[in-house]
Parts: structure tokens; sequence; C-alpha cells
């Protein structure tokens, strides 16, 4: 079974095609500066030398378009046809407090990210007009929408709500979400079979069952992002890499909380 990955961020849209039956990736790329002048795809396929095009992409409609030509093309492409994919997987930011778990892409879902779009207004609508361009394109496979605040929603309310007024969640949904669950879920799964035991047996599962093993795990992959962000950031902006450290959410009003849930 041939699978279509597709992770449309604010300027760019990155993809993926992989052989489920081989375990293999047949092609990968990005077409960047979506919404800006001078959008160009850098596509790598198996066994063939990296491609690189220069093409307007005015919205992620016309960067998914771009893909779809590249990955069936004669000369640069994987696939005889767009008829050969069998399943997308999309890549969605935020699904807000209303999914805890990947989900197959329906009309209500849609509807449901357009509704809660503003808790990540730069990602969610490049997001949803990804899904909708591939769904036009291959109206009859599943679409499946992996969200990166799923995993993070079984976090009780105590630990997900901030040091701040109560009417802030009430009127605009403001508390911690988590993100990049996605890699969290990937981490946690694979440490389970290094560890030789199920994922159930270390708590991958849920936040808030999470054994000391995993949770050391989980802890030192978000230390790890962390150093590797601040890093990048020093090295290629020369910025205060400890001052960056005050974007985090509400990190100075919560310091007291952070230590505390960090020792439950």
């Amino acid at each position: 079974m041939i699978i279509l990955t597709l992770n449309c961020g604010s300027s760019s849209a990155k993809y993926q095609v992989y052989d489920w039956s081989e375990k293999d990736v047949l092609a990968s790329g990005v077409v960047e500066r979506v919404t800006q002048d001078g959008s160009v795809i850098s596509h790598k396929a198996k066994g063939k030398d990296e491609f690189v095009k220069e093409q307007p992409c005015p919205t992620h409609k016309e960067a998914i378009e771009l893909i779809i030509q590249t990955i069936t093309d004669s000369a640069t492409g994987v696939i005889s046809d767009m008829s050969v994919i069998k399943a997308v997987g999309h890549r969605v930011v935020h699904g807000g407090d209303k999914f805890t778990k990947s989900v197959i892409v329906t009309p209500e879902v849609i509807q449901q990210f357009r509704e809660i779009q503003d808790l990540a207004p730069l990602h969610n609508p490049a997001n949803n007009m990804g899904i909708e361009a591939a769904q036009k394109v291959l109206p009859d496979v599943p679409h499946c929408a992996i969200m990166d605040t799923a995993w993070h929603q079984t976090m009780p309310d105590t630990s997900f709500m901030y040091a701040i007024p109560y009417e802030w969640y009430e009127k605009y949904s403001a508390r911690r979400y988590g993100f990049h669950g996605t890699s969290f879920l990937y981490t946690a799964k694979r440490a389970s079979v290094l560890l030789g035991k199920k994922p159930e047996d270390t708590g991958c599962g849920a936040i808030g069952t999470k054994t000391t093993s995993v949770s050391i795990i989980y802890g030192v992959t978000a230390i790890l992002s962390l150093l590797l962000f601040i890093t990048y950031c020093y090295l290629f902006y020369k910025k205060d890499s400890w001052f960056l450290l005050l974007f985090t959410s509400v990190f100075i009003v919560n310091a007291g909380y952070f230590c505390l849930s960090i020792s439950t």
C-alpha cells in the first residue's frame, strides 16, 4: 500500500511517499516559500537525482498541485498516477481540546478545525487548505489527520490550567495544550520497544498515567528539543539564547507551578 503524507506549514508544504508493504520511503520533499515570491520545490526520489524547480505557489492549493505533478511525472516521479495512493496522512498543528487521537477526516472534522483555527492562525488554515486540496484529487481514499496536541489531551485540568483569570480559559480557550505530540508518541513507543515492554505497560498512552521510566524519557526529549532550538537560534541568529526561555507559555507566571508539575 502506498501512502502520501502531507505537512502544510505557514509557508511550506512537506511531503513523503511511503510504501507500507516494503517499509520504504519512495520520495520526499518540500515546497518552500509558499504564499511568497520565489516558491521552490526540492524533491528527492529513490534512485534518482535531486530535483529542484521554481514555480509560483500563491496558496497551499498550488503547492499540493505541484507536489502531485512532481511525484507522478515520468522523469521525477515514483508512481504512475494518483490512483496508486491508498491513504493520505495530514499533520495538523492544533486540535484544541476536541481531539484526543488521530481521526479520519470528514466534513464535520474539517468544520471543527475551522472553529479552532484561531488557536494556531499561522498553521491551521494552511493545514485545512492542504487537506481540502488533497481531497479534491483523492476523494475516494481515507484521509487521516494527526494532531500535534492530541496525545497531550489526557492531562488533568490541574496540569493544563494556567495561573490566569479563569474567564480567559472560558472565552479564549487559553490553557496548556502541549505540542509535538506525534514526536513524543513515537519516542515513547519506540522506548517501550527498546525496554522490551508493551506500550500499555509503560504508560505511553496517557499523560496522566505515565510511569516513571516514560516520564523521564518524555522529559529528556522535551529538554533536548528545547536545547536544540536554543542552539539553532544562537548559532544562526545570534540571539541571547536564555532570553528565548521567556517566550515559553506563561513560563514566568507559572514558574512555581512548573516545578510542582515536574515533581508530580
